[in-house]
């Protein structure tokens, strides 16, 4: 409630100030901002939409783990800035750098060194370049494991992934197969990720079948050269009766960019669809539930959503939800209508 303040207008704010010292620390609070001055008097207002920003690039305290990796955390966004090793080191030597899969870091592999005083790095930031001096500390001991992506059952969309624990330079199909449940070798492809932590299959599934993976040693090998021991794994694909199907049609009055995301239960994003030309939308091979849509228009057109930037003057882009949520049978197809309302907006 705003008392006393006189008549004019007004550049106004709102920050949720997660840190409590009433300034905006970009790193953890969210923002909110009106597009034009308020002006007052007035009866009430709109509360703006928060969010919260990407914060301005830098780096974090380089991390040592053990004689072959070195994390580089960093706030913000990391592309196009560079990691240079400037110390001395064999011939032999050489390095790979991944994205960590949960953290904002950056993972620098290496090999062709036994043992390091220290390290000495150029890292580039916004409008300078730093000096950062790694020394060896307590190490964590790793070893190259893997992982399914899918236990039991795998979905007829789905696609199969093997995670490794370190990162992968190359696979060998002669030591891979599948089968079906009849014992036939099923084609299929496999490829490496672009963070090079995942070993992707592509295969056909057909319904009610099932599925032998088989990787025998030598299959994949990390960037030191170690490869897996024989890995087994047996999925089952569902009858076609078991999945429903929901046909979506989107009624809007704008021409805007835009893709939709249709969400679980638990609010994951289990299929995106684009826009298309007819507005119309068929998600299918989906498990009985409980299912949600949310439009997210796209003023860019990177198929992502994008925050904001308040000294940019810049908001969020826009997430428009679908009103209810829909509730899926087995062996059903459930037709829906979105209607994009200015009423429903959580932008």
């Amino acid at each position: 409630k705003l008392q006393n303040i006189k008549e004019g207008s007004y550049e106004m704010i709102a920050i949720q100030d997660a840190g409590k010292n009433y300034l905006f620390d970009q790193n953890i609070d969210k923002i909110g901002f009106f597009d034009e001055p308020v002006q007052l008097p007035r009866d009430s207002l709109k509360f703006p939409v928060l969010f919260k920003e990407i914060p301005n690039f830098d780096w974090a305290r380089p991390q040592y783990i053990n004689d072959h990796h070195i994390v580089f955390g960093y706030y913000g966004n990391p592309e196009e800035k560079e990691i240079e090793l400037i110390s001395e080191v064999p011939e032999d030597f050489k390095y790979l750098i991944t994205k960590h899969t949960e953290q904002d870091s950056l993972d620098f592999w290496f090999a062709g060194i036994k043992e390091i005083d220290s390290l000495v790095f150029n890292l580039t930031g916004k409008d300078s370049i730093e000096q950062r001096i790694v020394k060896p500390a307590r190490p964590k001991i790793d070893s190259l494991e893997f992982s399914f992506s899918h236990r039991g059952s795998i979905d007829f969309l789905d696609t199969l992934a093997l995670k490794a624990t370190l990162p992968l330079v190359a696979i060998d199909k002669d030591f891979i197969e599948i089968r079906d449940v009849d014992s036939l070798v099923v084609p299929f492809t496999s490829t490496i990720n672009s963070n090079q932590n995942k070993i992707i299959f592509d295969f056909e599934k057909t319904p009610n079948d099932r599925y032998t993976i088989r990787l025998l040693p030598n299959a994949a090998t990390d960037f030191w050269g170690s490869t897996n021991d024989t890995l087994n794994i047996t999925l089952a694909t569902k009858k076609l009766e078991d999945y429903g199907i929901i046909i979506l049609t989107v009624e809007t009055e704008g021409t805007y960019n835009y893709f939709l995301q249709l969400l679980d239960a638990r609010g994951n994003v289990v299929r995106k669809a684009l826009k298309s030309e007819n507005n119309r939308y068929t998600f299918d091979y989906l498990l009985p539930g409980t299912y949600s849509i949310r439009m997210i228009k796209d003023r860019n057109n990177n198929q992502q959503w994008d925050t904001g930037n308040y000294l940019k003057k810049i908001q969020p882009e826009e997430v428009v939800y679908m009103e209810g949520e829909i509730d899926l049978r087995a062996n059903w197809d459930q037709n829906e209508t979105f209607t994009v309302k200015e009423t429903n907006r959580d932008r």
